[in-house]
């Protein structure tokens, strides 16, 4: 009897999907693959057009299925301030507590949809009215963060004002720490990311019906249940899984959106850009350069690139929309020859694209007044070789470094190499079957 199971990893920019069989074992290749960047294809098309794959493939066995989800999906909020739809139920005095060390770090939570309270002395009356208050401020509020100190407010009280606000439709978040900063971040993330996670399940279920059972990896394996701050570290902590299982100590990844530096070393606290969180999660360090920096003239009217701003849309140029070049249309050669690449970006193969970008590499070159300065675009593309192993081999203290992910193969030399090809849904399929 066939166990259908889908294989996803949901990036920042784009989705990379497989189907295979759990009951064939490890040996059995996956049935379909597909991949596509999200700025120009939605998750929605990507899992209608594989749902009819599914069904091609195993007819009336296709439902119930089981997908098993990679993500970094997730980064996206990073540069956010979350908690416009939630409210804070807690102790007067402890308004915004989670924040008051660094108020330069981003928001998780909007101050006028707090709810304070002073003692026990409460009734459903005054929840009404606070509910009703906060509601007129966002219509659209649907959580509440319940964090209430044992020492001012009893178990029997806070039951009360849980059911209170469950009863009125809105999702609940306990803390159970609420004097501990760090928990109560913890709780508001959980809280704030709960509707893009939400979204995708939907999706998901959307496609594959009510009974898909659903797997997202978090510190050491696919869980159903988890902590949604958890989903931010999901792609950091496959790969460093992926090195213990090959006995590796450092690895480096390059994909299209991402090149950065992992260690097999697991942290318990996470400096987020809200504040540190009390998380397990493994030490990543991105690289200098960032495959969606934007190439520019600086100061020095030299070609280089920007270290801080990245664009995630409309993308690179290889992508066929954007007309701002990034540092990952610097290697569109070598992309040419990668099939990940090929099928991500499907314009790739077009003349027309290939010819719009010689000519914007062109326009930049030319613009450089100074010919002592000048930097071609091939030159800049081996410095950024020579600045990422220089970081590889400073980071990994001389050790050699295995490469990893879906561009590996373009960062290649002779001390730190590729493992071969890479699919990201073979290598969530490999791991799904182990844990199974």
């Amino acid at each position: 009897m066939p166990k259908p199971a889908i294989a996803l990893y949901l990036g920042e920019t784009y989705a990379s999907l497989g189907i295979f069989d759990l009951a064939k074992g490890t040996q059995q290749s996956i049935q379909f693959e597909k991949s596509v960047f999200l700025p120009q294809v939605s998750l929605k098309n990507l899992l209608a057009q594989s749902k009819l794959k599914l069904h091609e493939i195993y007819g009336e066995a296709a439902e119930p299925v089981s997908v098993f989800v990679v993500t970094k999906y997730f980064d996206r909020l990073k540069q956010f301030r979350l908690g416009g739809s939630i409210s804070q139920v807690i102790a007067k005095g402890f308004e915004n507590s989670y924040s008051l060390k660094d108020s330069k770090l981003l928001s998780l939570a909007a101050s006028q949809l707090i709810v304070t309270l002073e003692n026990e002395n409460i009734d459903t009356a005054f929840l009404q009215g606070e509910l009703e208050r906060v509601k007129k401020i966002n219509p659209d509020l649907n959580k509440v963060v319940i964090a209430l100190p044992e020492s001012k407010f009893s178990a029997a009280k806070v039951e009360q004002i849980v059911s209170f606000f469950s009863a009125a439709g809105l999702k609940i978040f306990l803390c159970g720490q609420p004097h501990n900063q760090s928990e109560l971040r913890k709780t508001l993330l959980n809280a704030g990311s709960e509707g893009p996670r939400e979204e995708v399940s939907k999706d998901l279920m959307d496609a594959f019906g009510a009974k898909t059972e659903i797997f997202y990896f978090c510190h050491n394996g696919f869980k159903s249940k988890f902590e949604n701050a958890e989903l931010f570290h999901s792609s950091n902590n496959f790969f460093a899984h992926w090195l213990k299982k090959n006995k590796l100590n450092y690895g480096a990844y390059f994909d299209v959106e991402t090149f950065k530096f992992l260690r097999n070393r697991s942290v318990p606290l996470w400096e987020s850009p809200w504040g540190t969180i009390p998380i397990d999660n493994f030490e990543q360090t991105e690289f200098e350069i960032h495959p969606f920096a934007e190439l520019k003239l600086n100061q020095l009217s030299m070609l280089s690139f920007d270290k801080t701003s990245i664009q995630l849309e409309p993308g690179p140029v290889v992508a066929g929309r954007a007309i701002k070049p990034l540092v990952l249309d610097l290697f569109w050669k070598d992309l040419q020859d990668n099939e990940f690449c090929t099928t991500l970006f499907t314009a790739l193969s077009q003349d027309n694209l290939k010819s719009k970008i010689q000519n914007i590499f062109s326009v930049l070159e030319k613009g450089q007044k100074s010919t002592f300065l000048f930097v071609s675009g091939e030159e800049l593309k081996n410095q950024i070789r020579v600045l990422i192993h220089s970081q590889i081999e400073m980071l990994a203290s001389g050790e050699n470094v295995r490469l990893y992910g879906p561009l590996a193969d373009t960062f290649n030399n002779s001390r730190h190499q590729a493992k071969g090809t890479f699919s990201w849904p073979r290598e969530i399929m490999e791991m799904a079957e182990v844990q199974a």
